[in-house]
């Protein structure tokens, strides 16, 4: 019996059920990876996204063939093309049974629904691992048996579903054969994924951002042993490197939540899931990465653009282009918002504290459609993760599940003051302001000529701002009763 494998969000060659199963129970093994592109340029998803995920296949291809798994990267256009394209390579190459981990967003779902309908067909079953979260979604309901609606209670499930199935170490089995006889007509060598007309993937890139399984595992450790006990201070200063930075492979899968889960208790045991250990703090965030899966699976609305709180699909977001431009190029005249959207900008990626400051602005300042914002962010970031983007904007606009109050709203001077206090983030990425006392550089248009010296008036002031959204708020719930 032939096994195809089809690797989607997780680009790893262990700690991937999938590919376990069907090496144990299949003579043959192959797996395939299907270049999606005009449905990524959909998704607004961000080049340097996509330039990970083209290195990490280039790995990920020599990881397999250890496991004498042949990988085959295939032209895949839209999620619609996929059905047929899966049912000539079973047909044609003998395939008599196909396995993945299951993806939780409306498109995927509806895509992954096609394919099964379609090989069933054919009498080809298509099985489903949970890899992508460490808690499949439906094992957490309420005592009414509904789905949680607010992360504390989740989480306390979750810690309890977690204690009971701890991750263990999978077995490392290699296939007895290779699996596929016919490659695909349009399969696409490696080598003309990493350099193309498009994008051209740097040296600098690849250090940064390494992708075999070995260098990903060695940075997750070097963050579990050296960061994750002062990870709950740490993780809120720019400057500082306090936080892991594993989320790009998370995002990708070259990382599963279980893998990460296991090497914190392997270092620091049963621990590391009290409140009292630093890194339970870490633990939490996976926690909650499974949780915005969670919400989008059993309300998948939010996947269409819909607040999980629909009635706020009716409030009335300013319309300001001016002000949206501004917010994306760094000029809204806020150091600590300006610098963390140009470091956006040039690296694709921002610190997590960052993101709550920019977004908490972006939303209670500026007012502006938090849809705007999310798809931005993904056409940015180089984490770009659908549920965890669209599950935090949401949270940023009091709009979604377990929402910030809206009447909760970031100062982004005292953030700067409290999280920055000299200043050292906001040098690094808005260098005209370097020359700024500690006390200056938080409200400089409140102590210089800032145009003279090449940087920008505030675009909104704070107290009006957060005073006119208040207002809004308030007076749209109080409309709805």
């Amino acid at each position: 019996m032939s096994a195809l494998v089809w690797l989607r969000t997780d680009l790893r060659s262990k700690w991937n059920s999938a590919i376990d199963y069907a090496v144990v129970n299949h003579d043959s093994v192959t797996a395939v990876y299907f270049i999606t592109k005009e449905q990524w340029d959909t998704y607004n998803l961000s080049s340097c996204k996509v330039a990970l995920i083209y290195q990490r296949l280039a790995n990920l291809q020599k990881e397999l063939a250890e496991r004498n798994i042949e990988l085959q990267i295939i032209e895949g256009s839209l999620y619609q093309a996929l059905p047929e394209r899966l049912k000539d390579i079973c047909t044609t190459n003998g395939v008599t049974h196909v396995y993945c981990n299951a993806e939780y967003e409306w498109d995927e779902r509806q895509r992954d629904l096609a394919v099964k309908n379609i090989l069933k067909e054919i009498n080809i079953p298509l099985a489903m691992f949970h890899d992508t979260c460490l808690v499949k979604p439906t094992e957490i309901m309420n005592l009414k048996n509904e789905p949680y609606k607010v992360f504390t209670p989740y989480f306390k499930r979750w810690l309890d579903k977690t204690l009971q199935q701890l991750p263990g170490v999978p077995d490392n089995h290699k296939a007895s054969d290779t699996g596929l006889r016919k490659s695909a007509n349009d399969s696409i060598p490696i080598d003309s994924l990493l350099k193309t007309d498009e994008m051209e993937i740097s040296e600098q890139f690849s250090t940064n951002w390494p992708t075999t399984a070995a260098q990903i595992t060695k940075k997750m450790n070097a963050f579990i042993i050296e960061f994750a006990p002062a990870y709950p201070k740490n993780r809120d200063i720019p400057s500082v490197e306090g936080t892991s930075k594993v989320s790009p492979y998370l995002s990708i899968g070259a990382l599963s939540p279980a893998q990460c889960v296991f090497h914190v208790l392997q270092e620091y045991g049963d621990d590391a899931l009290s409140p009292d250990h630093g890194a339970y703090t870490w633990v939490k965030e996976i926690a909650w990465r499974d949780f915005y899966r969670y919400v989008m699976y059993h309300f998948p609305h939010v996947s269409r653009g819909l607040p999980f709180q629909k009635y706020y699909q009716h409030f009335k977001w300013e319309s300001n282009q001016h002000h949206f431009d501004a917010w994306k190029a760094g000029k809204t005249g806020y150091p600590i918002v300006d610098a963390a959207m140009n470091a956006l900008r040039e690296t694709g990626w921002m610190h997590n504290r960052l993101r709550m400051i920019v977004a908490s602005f972006y939303c209670k300042h500026l007012l502006l459609p938090w849809q705007w914002a999310e798809d931005y962010f993904m056409s940015q970031l180089i984490d770009g993760d659908y549920a965890s983007n669209n599950g935090g904007w949401q949270w940023s606009a009091s709009v979604g599940t377990d929402a910030a109050p809206y009447f909760r709203i970031f100062n982004p001077t005292t953030q700067s003051e409290r999280f920055d206090p000299k200043g050292e983030f906001i040098k690094t990425w808005l260098p005209q302001l370097e020359h700024l006392s500690a006390k200056q550089i938080h409200e400089p248009s409140k102590h210089c000529d800032v145009q003279r010296i090449g940087y920008v008036l505030p675009i909104v002031e704070h107290k009006a701002s957060v005073m006119r959204t208040k207002e809004q708020f308030k007076g749209f719930l109080a409309a709805l009763k």
